[in-house]
């Protein structure tokens, strides 16, 4: 079949009109999708036949997509029976379909990144396709490139799943598993060797399927036919679905509550650490005032284990908490997971709070659920929800409600402020809400941040899990080796699991299942880890975290500055990027300067990626070595010996970068190195003040006097901060307020004949001008000039102004 279709393919790049490559690519489209869903469910259909005690491991699939698909909903169908064949045992099925790659330069344009998975991209194709004109029927804007290159990129990715002809060239076989021969597809065959485009199924009497088709002649070319073959297809068993169970606590006779909760992820033997965390649950539980708490943190830190363990605790009594739920109820968004067998899908559902509230009610309602369940917004489901419980006689504060993995909920910034509001709703109306999530939603609760393991928390739960699984590698090691090996996997929890897993293999030493997690963490656990964040970010975002990590794995301030001004990106807004999702990295401050650290994995996850921003591809070669450059020449500046009538001010290196870009005379360079170090030193009224002299002595007065005045908020009693700012206003000709700052500079001890100059500049630049008061000031401070070794330099400057302004 994958002949078939690339021969196909060849011929739809060889067409020349635009239209007609859309409505061939089209048509190839629906056929893969169709045959690769098709395989797929026989397959389960078969296995379940063959093993009906593989049913508790089927996810199940929604029919209806195979009975008339259209174009998304057959992506859709093919991500959910990829998810239910690994469950049940075609392991790695979707490995190739879901496996981020490189695109070629057509598929950039089409998808507006530089790396995705081919799921991705027929989501960006459908969708582009329904947005575009042609969608309504019209003629559209069509990218022959693009659409080849989809096609082709479906038929590669796709091959695994994708039936083989049988010998007689008209059978369609479903692909050989483990050294099995193929198995005959029921559904769908070939016609004289060319494949076929279903457009219904319709389940008939005598346990038959009528398939009404159209056999692909050529690309543009079809015949309608109709057939019948056995029902296999459309039998398969409806979604399984989680039940509530009654819980008998022994040790509080009178409290029987409803809960639907994952057995333990980590015995009561192998549970390491989280002292803190469940002390901080126990605490949130009893405090009925407060209605939702988030257990946010990184990836495989392991929060939905943690807050399995808390709800088992609750239940067997093993906790100080007086709070009884009579309902709890857990629910989880997850994909995606992590292990020996490295990246899993194990869900294809995009779900969200009104999803959640269906299957609340669905699950306690004696009859299906009407309409009207499906068709509202959230804010309404969950109302219907909490009218529903209420006839239960179950009170919102009786409902304990998990949501688990909430950052697959909602992908773009309106999203995440829109599921924000949903949580709200549901915790108002209807229960008390526990949330997990990877990053900080947008959400005012309880917070409950988990981090790694500390090495000895790693040296424990390794020695655990050696006794669980009998792994002799690890129970023979010494305990520097196993907490040598925990820190090199960065105490994370979930690679410590990995680990111990790999190293109980037969055979296995501990050495060598160490340099196995360590390859798999770099194939694909970033992706697992950061695939979500990432795509949180904007684009311009993206590019300044990849020029960062080009630049290196712990970055300065600076450092992060010239990035954040090649990527045209605040530098805040990059640290709050990195702070929203921990595994990113950690942003500190040392001696005030701003620090960024980022986790190897994220590294890893950032090395060979790269971005595609109006066109271009970043981050260049030529902007990561700018700013290597020009970071060299700040390290050369912040080391040199500053020469100033107040050191006091240069303390942070920026500072000192300052004043020699300043010296050197590349002004703009300095006053960027100013700001800065006002950054980094912002209590330093110095600082400010040398800052503000610095704009002075280029006539920018507005910006100097917003500096001046910040120094002397924080140098009060200082007469050199009170006298930068009178000199400032003097020239922005506000003579009340420069007058009143000079005779604040002079009381605290600033020179008189220093200040009787200033004051007349503010007399000559006032309007209208007072030169009568500016000739008294000149007089007085030629007076009282001291006869030291500046008074020729004073007198100098003294006999201009009057040159300039007093002569008669």
């Amino acid at each position: 079949m994958q002949a078939i279709l690339e021969t196909r393919a060849r011929g739809a790049e060889q067409l020349k009109n635009p239209e007609n490559v859309r409505a061939a690519v089209l048509g190839l489209m629906r056929i893969t999708l169709q045959h690769a869903c098709v395989v797929l469910g026989e397959w389960i259909a078969n296995t379940l036949r063959a093993d009906p005690s593989k049913l508790q491991n089927f996810t199940g699939v929604d029919l209806k997509d195979f009975v008339a698909p259209a174009d998304g909903d057959l992506v859709s169908l093919l991500s959910e029976l990829l998810v239910a064949v690994e469950n049940m045992g075609w392991k790695s099925a979707g490995r190739h379909y879901w496996e981020t790659v490189p695109l070629s330069d057509p598929l950039k344009r089409l998808v507006g990144k530089p790396k995705a998975n081919v799921e991705t991209v027929l989501l960006a194709f459908v969708r582009e396709r329904n947005d575009g004109v042609e969608g309504h029927g019209l003629p559209g804007d069509y990218d022959p490139e693009s659409d080849v290159a989809v096609i082709r990129s479906l038929i590669t990715r796709a091959a695994p799943f994708l039936p083989t002809v049988a010998d007689d060239g008209e059978a369609l076989l479903i692909p050989s598993l483990g050294g099995r021969e193929g198995t005959p597809l029921k559904t769908l065959k070939l016609y004289g060797g060319d494949p076929i485009c279903y457009r219904r199924l319709t389940a008939t009497s005598g346990g038959k399927i009528r398939v009404e088709a159209q056999i692909s002649r050529a690309l543009l070319k079809r015949e309608g036919v109709i057939f019948e073959v056995p029902n296999l297809l459309l039998e398969l068993p409806a979604r399984s679905s989680p039940e509530y169970s009654i819980a008998e606590p022994s040790w509080e006779p009178d409290w029987r509550p409803f809960v639907l909760i994952p057995d333990r992820l980590a015995t009561i033997q192998e549970f390491t650490g989280r002292s803190t965390e469940l002390s901080a649950l126990e605490e949130w539980a009893d405090d009925m005032d407060s209605r939702r708490c988030m257990v946010h943190g990184d990836g495989g830190m392991g929060k939905t284990t943690l807050v399995i363990e808390f709800l088992h605790r609750l239940i067997e009594g093993e906790t100080e908490v007086k709070w009884r739920p009579e309902l709890i109820t857990f629910y989880t968004a997850k994909k995606t997971r992590w292990g020996l067998q490295g990246l899993e899908h194990i869900s294809a559902q995009d779900v969200g709070v009104a999803d959640v509230a269906v299957e609340i009610a669905r699950l306690h309602s004696t009859k299906p659920l009407d309409r009207s369940w499906y068709d509202k917004s959230p804010k309404e489901v969950v109302a219907k929800l909490a009218g529903l419980q209420a006839g239960m006689r179950i009170k919102r504060d009786d409902h304990l409600i998990i949501l688990d993995n909430t950052e697959t909920m909602a992908k773009n910034e309106a999203d995440i402020k829109a599921l924000g509001a949903q949580i709200n709703e549901l915790s108002k109306h209807v229960g008390r809400v526990i949330l997990t999530s990877r990053r900080r939603e947008q959400i005012e609760a309880f917070p409950i941040p988990t981090e790694s393991w500390t090495p000895d928390e790693g040296l424990e739960f390794l020695k655990k899990r050696g006794r669980t699984l009998k792994c002799q590698s690890i129970i023979q090691a010494g305990a520097a080796t196993l907490r040598s090996h925990s820190k090199a996997l960065n105490n994370k929890p979930i690679a410590l699991e990995v680990f111990a897993q790999a190293a109980s293999a037969p055979g296995e030493s501990l050495e060598r299942a160490f340099e196995r997690v360590q390859r798999m963490q770099r194939h694909d656990l970033g992706q697992f880890l950061y695939d979500d964040a990432w795509s949180r970010l904007a684009p311009e975002m993206r590019h300044v975290m990849l020029l960062m990590n080009r630049i290196g794995d712990v970055i300065d301030q600076y450092i992060i500055q010239l990035c954040c001004r090649v990527a045209n990106v605040n530098v805040a807004a990059a640290s709050e990027a990195i702070e929203e999702s921990k595994g990113i990295g950690t942003v500190t401050k040392i001696q005030g300067i701003l620090q960024v650290a980022f986790n190897p994995e994220f590294s890893n996850y950032c090395a060979e990626r790269t971005e595609l921003l109006d066109g271009k591809t970043v981050p260049t070669e030529e902007d990561t070595n700018w700013v290597q450059r020009r970071y060299r020449e700040f390290v050369a500046d912040a080391s040199t010996q500053v020469r100033d009538r107040n050191t006091r001010a240069f303390v942070v290196p920026s500072a000192r970068a300052a004043w020699k870009s300043f010296q050197d005379g590349n002004i703009d360079q300095a006053f960027q190195h100013y700001a800065a170090a006002c950054t980094e030193d912002p209590d330093n009224g110095y600082l400010y003040d040398r800052f503000a002299y610095a704009l002075f002595s280029q006539r920018r007065y507005p910006e100097a006097l917003e500096k001046a005045k910040r120094a002397t908020v924080l140098l009060a009693e200082e007469p050199e901060a009170w006298f930068t700012r009178g000199m400032i206003e003097a020239r922005l000709g506000r003579a009340p307020e420069a007058l009143k700052d000079l005779d604040r500079a002079e009381s605290l001890g600033k020179p008189r004949h220093l200040c009787e100059l200033q004051r007349a500049y503010a007399y000559v630049y006032s309007d209208p001008k007072d030169v009568d008061s500016a000739r008294k000031c000149i007089e007085h401070a030629l007076k009282h000039a001291p006869r030291d070794r500046f008074l020729d330099r004073f007198a100098s400057e003294a006999t201009a102004f009057k040159n300039r302004w007093l002569r008669d």
